[in-house]
Order: structure tokens, then sequence, then C-alpha cells
């Protein structure tokens, strides 16, 4: 992390903590943060700014704090990803909990800084209620996740996932707006995420790719806590299926595609791959409702899509490779529009909400005054212009969604993010 986004990170963290004197436990609090952000020879430069600044703002009104607070808030929703920024909350909800009272000015300041970094109130009401709580049963809720040895669940409404041999338990928090993950570990084994020394009693970002080891070898994955969040209700799930599937291009004898079969459920992403020419379009074209087969079905839950098209209207979202931006609108207005056409039941009121929930879902929300432009003529870059793309689809909500070809032509970084989303 560069060294003036820290440095204004830590001037929150001060601002917040010095409400009374800052405690040990408080302290302890800053220097686990630098210690995940920093070399550990880096971290007394740092701690002794964290102190400059506590000192300096110690007789502030609050008024005053909220003003600096503002003004840091600006600098950092220009560099950070939303994600990073409720990094930074929990942190902060961590610090101001490190030695078990938050005062009224502590609590002011937090939810200040949540607004002013464009955080949902949903979330930060999650995030305070996993941070506060110790106790198992104060944190059984839908969006939380218990991993531990118990072969069956123990509370009503939270998930689980058996982990043998597995001493204490691991909680995972899942924040529903953003789709970010947080897990804790209550301390009584060993733990490694990624290769590092898990920390006891520490909400730690849990993101793609990562992976839980215990002592005795077992493993945890992101995709296994990701699936079973995705995992819908008996009754509600969504099955794809193709049966001997095979397509003739009109006015030819030749075969563009040839007994197809498979099957897929909810909360699985599946990439058709396959050389130039191969058929990938085609199958792509079938699948989503455009070409109807020469031969065979394709069903969702046993519905012939081709056949029976208004029982599975509204179920299948499609984003072509093609750019469907208008270019002198803004980001946000982009959206907007698709969405009153989409919505045209709801309030001006509700259908903004829903744009800038969605906006922020995927990233987009810091720049949705930002004009799109062209391709020759960019005010937004690729990964961008295809996240708002995927937005146009998502903000329905589809249960299958088809994207042709999300990652062509960007960075391997944009391609990360694309996928991520």
């Amino acid at each position: 992390m560069k060294k003036e986004l820290l440095t204004a990170i830590i001037h929150i963290l001060a601002l917040v903590a010095k409400d009374e004197d800052v405690t040990a436990d408080e302290r302890q609090a800053v220097k686990n943060f630098l210690l995940q952000n920093l070399r550990s020879s880096e971290v007394a430069q740092y701690m002794k700014i964290f102190d400059k600044i506590a000192e300096q703002n110690m007789h502030n009104k609050i008024a005053q704090d909220k003003n600096e607070i503002s003004k840091l808030a600006q600098i950092l929703n220009k560099e950070l990803t939303q994600t990073q920024k409720i990094i930074v909350l929990v942190n902060l909800m961590e610090l101001i909990a490190a030695d078990g009272i938050i005062t009224e000015a502590e609590n002011e300041l937090l939810y200040h800084t949540s607004k002013k970094f464009n955080i949902h109130q949903e979330a930060v009401h999650l995030i305070k209620s996993f941070t506060i709580r110790r106790k198992k049963e104060s944190l059984d809720s839908k969006y939380t996740l218990f991993v531990d040895s118990n072969k069956e669940p123990l509370y009503k409404h939270s998930k689980h996932i058996y982990c043998q041999g597995l001493q204490g338990y691991i909680v995972v928090l899942k924040i529903p707006i953003y789709d970010v993950y947080f897990i804790k570990h209550i301390e009584k084994d060993s733990l490694y995420l990624n290769g590092n020394l898990l920390p006891a009693n520490k909400a730690i970002n849990f993101s793609v790719g990562s992976v839980i080891k215990t002592h005795a070898g077992e493993a945890i994955y992101y995709s296994d806590v990701s699936r079973v969040f995705l995992r819908q209700r008996q009754g509600s799930a969504i099955t794809l299926q193709v049966k001997n599937v095979s397509y003739r291009f009109k006015g030819s004898h030749k075969y563009g595609l040839r007994n197809i079969n498979m099957q897929e459920d909810s909360g699985n992403l599946v990439a058709i791959m396959g050389s130039s020419g191969a058929g990938k379009s085609t199958l792509l074209n079938v699948l989503n409702g455009f070409l109807a087969p020469t031969e065979g079905q394709v069903l969702i839950n046993g519905i012939n899509i081709y056949k029976e098209r208004k029982k599975i209207e509204g179920l299948v979202g499609f984003v072509p490779q093609e750019d469907l931006l208008i270019e002198d609108l803004t980001v946000f207005a982009n959206l907007y529009y698709a969405a009153k056409l989409c919505f045209g039941e709801l309030s001006e009121r509700e259908i903004k909400d829903k744009v800038n929930r969605t906006l922020q879902s995927v990233g987009l929300y810091e720049i949705r005054h930002l004009r799109v432009g062209s391709p020759l003529q960019k005010m937004i870059s690729g990964g961008q212009r295809k996240r708002l793309n995927i937005a146009l689809e998502l903000i329905r909500k589809p249960p299958i969604l088809f994207i042709d070809e999300p990652t062509s032509g960007l960075s391997s970084r944009d391609s990360e993010r694309i996928m991520d989303l």
C-alpha cells in the first residue's frame, strides 16, 4: 500500500481512538493492522505517526474530527477499492472494541467514516456484530458460517462446514451487498491462512483463492465457503440440462454442434473453452435461447426453453461481447435508464437505491459520475466498461447469467476482477 494511503488510514484510526486516552489494547490493534501491511521494521515509524496524531487531536471537538475524516476519506475513495475500504472499516471497528468499551463518540465517528466511504449501513451493522460479539450462539445468523468438528450444525440460522479434528472453530461472515467474506478463528488450534499463521480472535479478509489449513492437514478453501452460501434451499434451486443437442446451420448441411450433453446446478461458474471455430459461440447461443437446436432439448428445471418460453421469462441473463453502453451518459445514467426499463413498478427512490447498490457491488460507485466515453476516447478503463456491461444484466439478478468472452482484450488484473465478480 502507498505511504500516503497508509498515513491517511492511520490518521483516521488515531482520530477515532483518541476519544479519551489511547489504551494499550487499542495501540495493539493498530500495530496488528500495520503488521498486515508493512515489514515489521517499518511498524515503529507508523506507530509514532499514530501517537503524534492522537496526541495533537486529543482535545478536538467531534465536529472537527468529522471534518478531518471527511477530507481523508476523499483521498482514500479515489485510491482504494470497496473491499479495501471495508477492510479499513473492520480494523477501525476492532480498534474501538479492543478495550471492551465503545463510547458514544467512537460509535458516531465509526458511522461517519462508513458514510464517507459509501459503505451501506446494513454492512456496517453486520461488521459491528461480527467484531464485537464473542459468544458462539450470538453469532448465529443467515450471514455467518461455522467451521468445526461437529458433524451436524448446532445453530438454526448459520451455515456449517464439518472439519475433522478441528479444535475450537472458525466463523465466517459474508457481507452480502459486496460479496466480501471475513473469517475469525477462535483460538484452540494453530491454523494457517495462505501459509501464514492465522491470528486468533481477529477478523481477517477471506479473499478469492484463499485456503485455511489445520495442523492435521485438513483444508478449507474459499470455494468451499462460497459454495455453501450460494447453495439455494430445496425448491428454489436451478438446474440447466442439455440433452442430445445438435445444431445445423441454416441453409447448410454443416453441423456446428453434435450430440451435446451436460447438466449444471445453482452456484457454479462454468467456462466454455475451445479453439477458434470450435463452436463456443454457437453453443452459448443455443443455451441462452437465441438459437433453437436442430435436435435435442435445453431444459431449465425440466422446462423446455424453446417450447415454453413464458415459463422461464426473466430467468436467463445474457451479456454479449459487444459494448451496450451509451457513450455520452455517465456510468450512473447508463445503469439508471436500464433499471427504469426493467423496474417500471418501482419508485424513483427505489430505482436509484438499486442502481447505487449494484454499482457498489461491481466496484464502480466511486466513478458513477464519470462519462463512459467511446472505446477510442476512453473516460473509463476497459475493465470498468466490462463491469458496467455486466451490471446492466446483474441489476435484474437473473438466476442464470451467460457472458460472452468476458475477459477478451483486458489486462490480467482486470480479467481477475471480472472473474471475481
